[in-house]
């Protein structure tokens, strides 16, 4: 590879293909090198890639890796072929196998040093030089400054006594019309400027930003003036996935219909505006959160369901926990349960640890056989949230509360019987929540048969319910 090349055969070898063909470069189909001006190649093109301007340098390093001097191709007097076995155009791979001359004696090696230091030396002289002048044109400079203020000082303003106060505040009125006028005609003369910056880079965010900046005219009503629509409009759409630009736009419209009535029609356009946003920033969950906002202040239930759908098809799955809280918090606003049933159900299947949370609100609604499954699935976790122990207790109290609508859905007899063999010392709540879970739904004898059988499996456990 080039990479593993010597630098400096790198640097020669981009410094050939890049160089003016009157200097030099390729000869003899790409086997040897060119330099037809060795004076001018020195002085234009060597401190572009050596930092010097040595010719003799140059050539001695050509030497160090092996270069010799090959056949001439033009008729110039000046000019010089190198070449090398290995240095060839069009494999750059070969120069890996060029390696510097280690037996160079040391008069070679010195007579580099010494060139080294003398034109260091060169060097710090010049800045020395650079520096001193510099020195004496500041002197000269605060010398200026300071006879400048000494002929300045009778000029300074000094405040208008009380009495001719009311006159230069007659003068000012009379002479703000004017300044107005070249006010204005130094904004119309920035944005004919702004006109051929956009016209010249369509595509640089910074100069729409800087065109809207100065562009600030007044908002007609509640919406933004026609010509400011239109430079927004203008910049997306050449630039129509920046969301630096979409943002600004949604922000300043949103801030003008903001406390509106939400019946008004800015607030539709509004929406509208929102979602020709979304056809190019559908990655953005900021903007998908803006756009719920404003559809859950305008009370469009069915739409905003729908744009919560779309914003978790259209984001990554990472980005969907941002979603699902405001999603949640919006479906029991809205206090349809067969709605917020499917809605959680999705959510469990992003987040199983949100079950309790489920089972929460099933409880709130008053849906006794989805909490009760619910509940038998959450116990069933090898880590529930809670307690496992209240977790328990919750299910024999909603299953002796509520036997009518659990009875069909959970096998209630399996479920109380096993809590007995698990906490010993609630044994009686869970004998007695079986009985008045038979009783309540009209099974005496059943009911009398838990009771017989807990007071024989267990003796001294107290039936309250019994008596």
């Amino acid at each position: 590879m080039k990479s593993s090349a010597p630098m400096f055969l790198q640097k020669l070898f981009d410094m050939l293909h890049a160089m003016p063909p009157f200097l030099g470069g390729w000869c003899h189909g790409g086997s040897a090198f060119e330099i037809s001006a060795p004076l001018e190649f020195a002085r234009l093109v060597l401190p572009q890639y050596f930092k010097h301007s040595k010719y003799t340098s140059f050539v001695r390093q050509l030497n160090f890796y092996g270069f010799v001097k090959g056949a001439k191709v033009s008729d110039v007097a000046t000019s010089v072929v190198f070449q090398h076995v290995h240095f060839v155009q069009h494999k750059p791979h070969l120069m890996r196998r060029i390696k510097r001359k280690t037996n160079h004696s040391n008069e070679a090696f010195n007579q580099d040093a010494a060139e080294a230091v003398d034109e260091l030396r060169r060097d710090v002289g010049e800045i020395k030089a650079t520096l001193s002048g510099l020195d004496a044109q500041l002197k000269q400079l605060q010398e200026v400054v300071k006879v400048t203020m000494t002929l300045l000082e009778p000029f300074q303003f000094k405040p208008p006594p009380p009495l001719h106060q009311e006159l230069l505040e007659e003068a000012i009125a009379y002479y703000m019309p004017a300044r107005s006028e070249d006010d204005d005609w130094s904004r119309k003369s920035m944005e004919a400027q702004f006109e051929e910056d956009v016209a010249r880079n369509p595509y640089s965010i910074e100069t729409w930003t800087s065109y809207l900046n100065l562009l600030h005219t007044k908002p007609s009503g509640h919406r933004l003036s026609k010509e400011r629509v239109s430079l927004f409009r203008r910049a997306l759409s050449y630039v129509p996935l920046s969301y630096k630009l979409w943002k600004r736009f949604l922000d300043e419209s949103y801030a003008l219909v903001r406390g509106l009535r939400i019946d008004r029609p800015e607030l539709v356009e509004l929406t509208l505006l929102y979602e020709d946003a979304l056809v190019h920033l559908h990655k953005m969950p900021r903007i998908w959160l803006q756009y719920l906002s404003l559809l859950d202040h305008l009370r469009w239930g069915t739409r905003t369901r729908r744009v919560f759908d779309r914003a978790l098809r259209a984001l990554p799955i990472t980005q969907h926990k941002r979603i699902w809280g405001p999603y949640l918090a919006f479906i029991h606003a809205q206090g349809v349960a067969s709605t917020a049933i499917r809605v959680y159900r999705r959510f469990l299947m992003f987040d199983p640890s949100g079950r309790e949370e489920y089972v929460r609100y099933l409880l709130s609604m008053e849906l006794w056989e989805e909490a009760s499954i619910q509940l038998v699935h959450v116990l069933n976790l090898p880590h529930p949230p809670s307690s496992r122990h209240a977790l328990w207790m919750e299910l024999c109290s909603l299953i002796s509360s509520h036997p009518d609508d659990i009875s069909s859905a959970l096998n209630v007899d399996a479920i109380l019987r096993s809590g007995v063999h698990l906490f010993s010392d609630e044994v009686g709540r869970f004998w007695c929540a079986l009985a008045t879970y038979y009783m309540r739904l009209g099974m005496f004898e059943s009911a009398r048969d838990v009771y017989e059988e807990g007071l024989v499996s267990r003796e001294g456990i107290k039936f309250e319910g019994f008596f």
